[in-house]
């Protein structure tokens, strides 16, 4: 199914926020996947499985040694001035290949991010994904940034149109985290007006 850029940031967030995320790290991640699906990555995919991972900011049990990928995204956004960083295991280490991404729009800036499976390089002309990403726990994560370089096409990721293919079973799981920020119908809430008219329901 096509969604638009901004279809996809509204329902991330929501999703992360029914997955009990707060306000401003919800925010983030939709901005975050909105990022990553306009340059060609699985932005929707990686935040699903960042959400369902127990990790130390989750609400399921969580293992505490595990990081939460969209919060270290939102943490390195703000660091990335002091140079290099090394993570330990990490969930979802794809969604902080997003503010790599913005950053490398200034001149002369450029950016690797590495985990086992892969890396990313991140420069003003595209992002190319090199080995697969992470989509589970990554063992480590490293950013580190890098000299100027000019990347070929054929490692060129190239920018989207304003809308992308996102996979029926990511949405539905996204669809299924936002329903839990819904609030219950009560009879307290239907005297107020709230849900449909009774002549909605004829």
């Amino acid at each position: 199914m096509r969604r638009s850029l901004s279809e996809i940031q509204a329902m991330c967030t929501k999703a992360a926020r029914g997955a009990g995320c707060p306000w401003g790290l919800a925010e983030e991640a939709g901005m975050n996947a909105r990022i990553l699906e306009a340059h060609g990555l699985p932005g929707t995919e990686a935040l699903v499985n960042l959400l369902n991972t127990p990790r130390a900011c989750s609400r399921q049990a969580a293992d505490q040694s595990v990081a939460c990928g969209l919060k270290e995204a939102a943490t390195l956004s703000d660091q990335l001035a002091e140079g290099a960083q090394t993570i330990g295991a990490t969930a979802g280490a794809l969604l902080m290949v997003a503010p790599l991404i913005d950053d490398a729009q200034a001149p002369g800036r450029v950016w690797r991010i590495a985990w086992p499976e892969g890396q990313a390089i991140c420069t003003a002309e595209g992002v190319a994904l090199i080995g697969a990403w992470p989509q589970a726990v990554s063992s480590s994560v490293e950013v580190t940034p890098l000299a100027q370089k000019r990347m070929d096409e054929k490692s060129r990721w190239s920018h989207s149109s304003e809308s992308r293919e996102i996979d029926g079973g990511v949405w539905s799981s996204l669809e299924g985290l936002a329903a839990q920020t819904y609030v219950p119908e009560t009879e307290a809430s239907r005297a107020a007006g709230a849900g449909p008219s009774s002549a909605d329901r004829d």
